[in-house]
């Protein structure tokens, strides 16, 4: 049962179609789409909108529209898209929406607005019942939801893990691309893998060069430097000088250096092996800078945690390729994208494997079948293109 005939039903009152009053607003663009990405429950809100904007944005200019971001101030402002988070009251809002080619967003008020207006719809669900919350004044929709095979919906406002972001990106896009566009057939893809992680945008950087230019590299976070990638030694000083960084090391480094950026360097992890002693790890840590041990090597860590008693020793977990979601689907034509980017050498790669192959990032980039490939699992998206593609 709709949420609506719930009400009217407990409220004993039959159900007719509200007065909705929008305001003029003066939109930015003749020809859009809308975007909301907002909602009142965190676990409504979808993580990889962005990832959906940037699939449909070259689509969209070849046909000269935009994609307006509709929203409170505080939302997500997304990237390649006219962003008026913040700047319409809701009766404006309205009015924005009832102008769309077509709303595409969460489980919220836009989406019932678009019903209101017979603005084409593509709805999100993640802690809802699609069925019980969609639009209830637009017959024809397209709805995403995860699997509620073996977990209903939570109805929870927060989730551990938001069951929304197991819907695939492409197939929003997609189907967002065939709904607005009817004459034309956009291939699907088969999806294979979601990472978990695959929302964050991380960047490692392998000490061994000087940038053309900083101002490719995120200042607003915490750094990852990744000395354990590399040998050398010289570059190290100018990282550690330039950003907020946590700094990963699997062999000794200078004391001295440590103690000069001790404000910048927010956390060592040590790789713990042979080449670093206790006594070395306890000089890390007089400088009163944060440390985590991982332990790299082939003995039993209970032997090692006892050695090394008063610390807190973590063994190294890698992904398998077992750990895919439709492991039966992989094969020589699927293609990933990562939220990783390694950089070395002033060149980009999608994780650590491609950096030892020596295989740059590029916009199509094919799967290595490796072991060494499935251990960064968690930042990537997997996906084959249909035999038509």
């Amino acid at each position: 049962m709709h949420l609506v005939e719930n009400y009217a039903l407990t409220a004993g009152l039959r159900i007719s179609k509200p007065f909705v009053d929008p305001l003029f607003f003066p939109t930015p663009s003749s020809k859009y789409i809308t975007m909301h990405c907002g909602s009142g429950m965190k676990s409504k809100n979808y993580s990889h909108y962005q990832d959906v904007v940037d699939i449909l944005l070259p689509k969209l200019k070849e046909e000269g529209i935009d994609i307006i971001q509709i929203g409170e101030a505080e939302d997500q402002e997304l990237k390649g898209v006219i962003s008026l988070l913040g700047k319409t009251s809701l009766r404006q809002t309205f009015y924005v929406i009832s102008k769309s080619m077509l709303q595409l967003g969460n489980d919220s008020f836009s989406a019932h607005i678009a019903g209101f207006f017979d603005v084409p719809l593509v709805t999100l669900f993640g802690p809802t019942w699609p069925n019980s919350c969609e639009a209830y004044w637009k017959k024809e929709q397209v709805k995403f939801s995860p699997d509620y095979t073996l977990y209903k919906p939570s109805y929870s406002p927060n989730e551990r893990e938001k069951r929304i972001d197991k819907i695939f990106p492409d197939k929003i896009a997609t189907a967002t691309l065939n709904l607005l566009f009817k004459n034309k057939t956009y291939p699907d893809i088969q999806e294979v893998h979601l990472g978990e992680s695959y929302d964050q945008k991380i960047l490692d950087v392998v000490p061994d060069f000087i940038p053309e230019s900083t101002d490719s590299i995120c200042k607003s976070s915490i750094l990852s430097i990744r000395q354990d990638y590399t040998k050398e030694d010289k570059y190290l000083d100018f990282w550690l000088s330039q950003f907020p960084s946590a700094l990963y090391i699997n062999r000794p480094i200078d004391l001295n250096l440590l103690k000069k950026h001790k404000n910048k360097i927010k956390k060592i992890i040590i790789f713990l092996n042979d080449d670093i002693s206790y006594y070395k790890i306890m000089q890390y840590r007089s400088i009163g800078i944060n440390t985590a041990i991982t332990y790299t090597g082939s003995k039993n860590i209970s032997d090692i945690r006892v050695d090394l008693f008063g610390l807190n020793i973590y063994s190294e977990e890698f992904s398998t390729k077992k750990d895919l979601d439709n492991i039966d689907y992989i094969c020589d034509n699927s293609y990933f994208k990562s939220s990783l980017t390694v950089m070395s050498k002033n060149k980009k790669y999608p994780c650590k494997h491609f950096l030892d192959m020596g295989i740059e990032a590029s916009d199509k980039q094919k799967i290595l079948d490796h072991e060494d490939f499935y251990k960064e699992l968690e930042f990537y998206k997997i996906y084959n293109y249909d035999t038509n593609h």
